[in-house]
């Protein structure tokens, strides 16, 4: 490994999101070439790619808060003073988990819903819904756990470099 680069870990919804979103891109492609040298559209690829769509969206959320690539989360802060920004920071926190907190109960009894029904996506054969639709819970209770995981982290380091500005 080159002098001075480091090796990135990645978590296991980065995995996921990759996995998926290469299959998304195989699917695409292999949709336009269906369509443009046989002229005949795979029908199940447009149902499939809905159906991956909030699978790659609800994983892909926790992965930009984990990485704090949030520009919600530092947009308000950085207008204020060090000392205020940890109130906006918190508050940023709350009303994350709140929110996420409705999506993962909302979404657990949507899946719920789809698993106890039967319901099914008729162009992916009847394939069961539940299926793709217990990312939203998963992803929402993935969120709230990296919301307050990178907060926690934050007010830590915000504790140290106060510590140590008050030490000068």
């Amino acid at each position: 490994m080159p002098k001075g680069k480091t090796k990135t870990k990645y978590s296991p919804e980065e995995y996921i999101v990759a996995i998926v979103m290469t299959l998304m891109l195989i699917l695409c492609f292999a949709n336009v070439l269906s369509r443009y040298i046989l002229h005949l559209p795979l029908l199940f690829t447009d149902a499939l790619l809905g159906a991956l769509f909030p699978m790659v969206t609800f994983l892909g959320a926790p992965i930009v808060c984990m990485r704090k690539r949030n520009p919600a989360f530092t947009l308000f802060s950085d207008m204020l003073p060090r000392k205020h920004q940890k109130y906006v920071e918190l508050l940023t926190t709350i009303a994350s988990v709140i929110l996420f907190s409705f999506l993962l109960y909302y979404g657990t009894m949507k899946t719920l819903d789809y698993y106890q029904y039967n319901t099914t996506i008729n162009a992916l054969n009847n394939a069961p819904r539940w299926i793709f639709s217990v990312c939203i819970p998963v992803g929402a209770l993935l969120y709230i756990w990296r919301t307050i995981q990178v907060s926690v982290s934050a007010f830590k380091e915000r504790a140290i470099s106060g510590a140590e500005e008050d030490e000068r």
